[in-house]
């Protein structure tokens, strides 16, 4: 018996393997239990590595690491490789409990499309033959079983998953379960990328396509696009907001990076501000299950979310889009991918004078004759007044990896925008009398930390968030470009954020998980235009300050592997009040594997506590 097989059978606690790059066959005899490309079982570290070829292991097979221990991590490699087994079978690791970040899997994983995937370059044609005869055997062997737990980094995983991506094929078409791009089976005990546990969560997550599909595309548009959540929007550049099941907008609470997106004052958000392209990940939480994310989500929640480029070195990207009514959309995303470090840098920069002719049918003309008698009446042609925008948007993220497996992280977003409200269709004042305008600029930044170790993850994060906003209505009634401010109002909101987090596994059926949440608010808005009996200007500034609190614990059971049962509960502090606690009951029964058909139940009890307003 050869197991566990791999160019190194066992990597030791300590040991570490950087910047190597293998080609070859793994084929072990006997049990054929843990097999990989470069490490058949791994409790050290393995940093940059490549491999390509073939791996073929009855369980627990992987393109680069057959098991990957608690103590184990995959950092930044890359597997080449047709891989295939019968169980835990994975394009980067068999059966994951470490951590694995930024790694990328390009062949095949039990895939009927396997010799193709297969990176045959520089094979000896010793090994070429074993690939083709004894591989293909296996491969033929395979198909005709039912193989389980397949997926693109992990084929099982009771560990991280951090910053991966997957672009082999996975699975042969209409045989076996549990097959995934990620993961084949995530362990309910266990959560992929930081993100909610897959058990007891009614949730959509959008398409990383649906993100990318247009440089002048927001998020409204992602989320009208690829939800059904209602988006209601007046046109680019325009307040677009989100409404679950006819709630209201401010019923539904957004987070970035963990951190409270709505505004305090209002309680919305505006998704018009939030340029897909910045959205890494974006999961809708419907109903019931938005009481994991935050409280107030009475119709649901969006979480977004940026994380580290999974490509290796320096990788540059520039889209510029050209529209109609002098309409120009650039976007510039520059990211380097090291061992321990990444980064990535985002530009978007908008412009548009918005003057389209559209024909008014709120204004109505009368066409008179030399005695002043009405002949005619029409609808006229005009041109959309003080439509124009300018949205710079620049963001900036830091990751690094420690060889521990400690994850800091650093992501910093500034906007500024600058907007003309658009004259009412009802409005005679022409675009030379009368000017709207809207103009914000937003800083938001956070950093976190996260660790898992021996079932036990935790995590730490903090941020601020500034938004200074600014409604200018002037006017000139005689047209001569003299205008006069009738009304200045501006908010100024400074936010401080903190958050910690830990989760606890007991054993294969239990998970524990807490987190403390807390927000300082502070709020001052105001009228500037105003002028006092005294001939200076009048203090008509609202202050406000307050400090939130939100506490979550909930625990998950999942007795049989087909069924899984949950409870949530939070409780919230703002200001000197609090809310009732926050209940939340889920259950989920697999009716068929093969078919993934889930029944699911949940029921909850919310609260939204008011605004600054």
């Amino acid at each position: 018996d050869s197991s566990p097989a791999g160019f190194f059978g066992i990597l030791e606690e300590g040991g570490s393997i950087q910047d190597l790059t293998i080609k070859g066959v793994v084929n072990p005899a006997g049990t054929q239990k843990t097999a990989g490309g470069l490490v058949g079982t791994n409790y050290g570290t393995i940093i940059n590595c490549t491999f390509s070829g073939a791996v073929h292991g009855e369980e627990e097979a992987g393109g680069l690491v057959g098991r990957n221990e608690t103590s184990g991590t995959i950092d930044h490699s890359t597997s080449r490789a047709m891989v295939s087994g019968a169980y835990a079978t994975g394009g980067i690791v068999g059966y994951n409990l470490g951590v694995i970040t930024g790694c990328t899997n390009v062949g095949a994983v039990n895939s009927e499309y396997q010799e193709s995937a297969l990176d045959m370059e520089g094979l000896p044609a010793t090994l070429l033959e074993l690939v083709k005869k004894d591989m293909g055997d296996d491969l033929s062997n395979n198909i005709s079983n039912v193989s389980s737990d397949t997926g693109g980094i992990a084929g099982r995983s009771s560990g991280l998953i951090l910053s991966s991506a997957n672009a082999g094929d996975v699975g042969y078409a209409h045989v076996g379960y549990n097959v995934g791009g990620i993961a084949g089976q995530a362990e309910p005990y266990v959560e992929l990328d930081l993100d909610q546990s897959t058990i007891n969560r009614l949730r959509t997550e959008l398409d990383t396509l649906v993100l990318r599909e247009n440089i002048t595309a927001s998020l409204a548009d992602a989320l009208a696009t690829g939800s059904t959540i209602f988006i209601k929007s007046y046109g680019r550049a325009t307040l677009a907001t989100a409404s679950f099941r006819g709630t209201a907008p401010s019923h539904t609470q957004v987070t970035w990076n963990d951190m409270k997106v709505n505004s305090p004052m209002l309680g919305q958000v505006d998704f018009s501000l939030i340029p897909a392209y910045f959205i890494d990940d974006a999961t809708i939480y419907h109903g019931a299950s938005s009481v994991g994310v935050t409280g107030g989500g009475l119709g649901g929640a969006v979480t977004l979310a940026t994380k580290a480029p999974a490509e290796q070195g320096l990788g540059l990207r520039y889209v510029q889009g050209i529209g109609s009514f002098a309409t120009f959309d650039e976007f510039l995303h520059l990211t380097y991918g090291g061992a321990r470090w990444s980064s990535s840098t985002r530009v978007l920069y908008s412009t548009s004078d918005n003057d389209f002719r559209f024909r008014n049918y709120n204004s109505k003309e009368f066409v008179t004759d030399d005695d002043g008698q009405i002949v005619g009446e029409y609808y006229p042609l005009q041109r959309n007044r003080n439509g124009g925008f300018r949205d710079l948007h620049v963001m900036q993220e830091l990751y690094y990896t420690t060889r521990g497996g400690d994850r800091f992280s650093l992501a910093a977003w500034y906007l500024d925008s600058h907007r003309g409200l658009a004259m009412l269709t009802s409005d005679r004042n022409k675009s030379k009398q009368k000017q709207n305008t809207q103009d914000e600029r937003t800083l938001r930044a956070v950093a976190g930390w996260e660790r898992l170790r021996n079932g036990l993850k935790l995590g730490a994060r903090a941020g601020y968030t500034y938004t200074d906003l600014r409604y200018l209505l002037k006017q000139d009634p005689e047209g001569k470009g003299q205008f006069v401010v009738n009304t200045d109002a501006r908010s100024r909101i400074h936010t401080l954020f903190a958050k910690a987090e830990a989760e606890y596994a007991l054993g294969e059926k239990w998970l524990f998980s807490a987190n403390a949440a807390l927000h300082q608010h502070r709020v001052r808005s105001g009228d500037l235009s105003v002028i006092g009996n005294n001939g200076l200007r009048a203090d008509t500034l609202y202050r406000q300050e307050r400090f939130e609190l939100s506490a979550f614990a909930a625990v998950k059971w999942r007795p049989v592997p087909r069924l899984g049962v949950a409870a949530d509960l939070r409780w919230e502090l703002y200001g000197d009040r609090t809310t009732p606690v926050i209940p939340a009951l889920f259950a989920d029964y697999v009716l068929s594997k093969r078919g993934s058909v889930v029944v699911r139940a949940s029921a909850a009890r919310n609260y939204r506590y008011p605004t600054l307003n």
